[in-house]
């Protein structure tokens, strides 16, 4: 099967070479989620090539023109789109390229299936026009809904994006109850909360590899309406002896973090990082935490990434019982109850007074679970199958 993956998706070399300050860069959560799948789809035997837009801006890249480009990285080859770096001209430049990148690439393969990040508008708008003149399977990934994304519904580009994401013929949704909003037919979409790096089967690592002390990380967007105003204050009312708070990120919250770690010294801010050395300090953590507010409409929609990354970690996680956390997760992660300070701060007394070998064997579990059920082969998998049924 051919493969055409639309989205942002670049190698990490090219990410670190455009985007050299980290605080301004677009998110690697999203990086890493394409580079799983487009790798999962190789491992199943697929030909996969990107049609890819660079998420630049003026703040994040001094230029003003980057050329088109390819390379081949783990068996996909990359088509990286030119972009004028100006407001407008940008998104004009990059869909048209995308529209006849992605005709050049169809002409080459009748059976080919065009995969495009809905969110992404411009690179996506590009391809799907290119579908009116190459009759071609067509999937949008859906990993939010753009009448959520920072309460901007109104917007004339969320209703641009709202009508794009419901022209596909098949999707691949973070939930079920995504599939209430997006217009699609039954048995036309398939629902993958995200996957895991089946490579890490290879990164075993022993409770003696874990850090002295009790390190406990949050690492992501740091906004209040994500928990971390009850994080904190939880992990300081907590007082657990030889316990330290690592948070890792940006945000409108960032402020308000360092002045926390001048009041405790057992809270450390530790700044943006490149996502792999994350990886490596959640390995030798004892606790993962993602506070995020199981209240809200959006909680519906959305499953986290930053779970699974953790939860392959084979570190235990401590995580609230979102609305779109399927129900197979739970006996696998430790679920805040009650989503205060003082019930955060009491967690992370019961869960940090368990014994190291206790800890580890409970995120081992979980480290198995997700391997073996939720890893990008297996996800890409279903995708294939998925088109293969129409």
């Amino acid at each position: 099967m051919k493969i055409i993956y639309v989205s942002s998706l670049c190698t990490p070399e090219k990410f670190n070479s455009v985007f050299t300050d980290l605080k301004y860069a677009p998110g690697q959560q999203i990086q890493k989620y394409h580079t799983l799948l487009a790798e999962g789809f190789v491992a199943n035997g697929a030909d996969v090539e990107t049609v890819s837009a660079l998420q630049v801006t003026r703040k994040n890249y001094p230029g003003r023109y980057i050329k088109g480009a390819s390379e081949l990285r783990n068996g996909v080859k990359y088509n990286y789109l030119p972009i004028i770096n100006l407001p407008v001209i940008k998104r004009l430049v990059i869909t048209v390229s995308a529209f006849f990148k992605t005709l050049a690439l169809c002409k080459k393969d009748r059976d080919a299936v065009i995969i495009a990040d809905v969110l992404n508008i411009s690179v996506a708008a590009g391809a799907r026009f290119a579908l009116y003149f190459r009759k071609r399977k067509n999937v949008g990934i859906v990993t939010d809904l753009p009448d959520l994304l920072s309460q901007r519904g109104k917007k004339f580009s969320a209703k641009i994006n709202n009508a794009l994401m419901n022209s596909f013929r098949y999707y691949v949704f973070l939930t079920e109850k995504m599939s209430e909003v997006v217009k699609c037919r039954p048995g036309d979409y398939v629902v993958i909360e995200g996957q895991t790096d089946i490579n890490m089967h290879n990164r075993e690592i022993d409770v003696k590899d874990k850090y002295d002390k009790k390190i406990c990380i949050y690492a992501g967007t740091l906004q209040k309406r994500f928990g971390m105003d009850y994080l904190i204050e939880g992990f300081a009312k907590a007082c657990v002896e030889n316990a330290e708070l690592r948070i890792y990120g940006s945000g409108s919250y960032l402020d308000d973090v360092k002045e926390y770690c001048k009041k405790f010294p057992s809270i450390k801010y530790m700044g943006v990082k490149p996502n792999a050395e994350i990886v490596e300090e959640e390995l030798k953590a004892s606790l993962l935490v993602n506070p995020r507010h199981s209240t809200g409409e959006y909680t519906e929609y959305s499953f986290p990434s930053k779970n699974l990354e953790y939860m392959v970690s084979g570190t235990p996680v401590l995580t609230t019982e979102l609305a779109g956390m399927p129900d197979e997760y739970k006996d696998y992660v430790f679920i805040i109850k009650d989503e205060t300070s003082d019930g955060i701060a009491q967690d992370f007394r019961d869960i940090l007074s368990q014994t190291p070998e206790e800890l580890h064997a409970f995120g081992v579990r979980a480290k198995e679970f997700v391997l073996r059920e939720k890893n990008n082969v297996i996800a890409a998998k279903k995708i294939m199958e998925l088109t293969s049924n129409g």
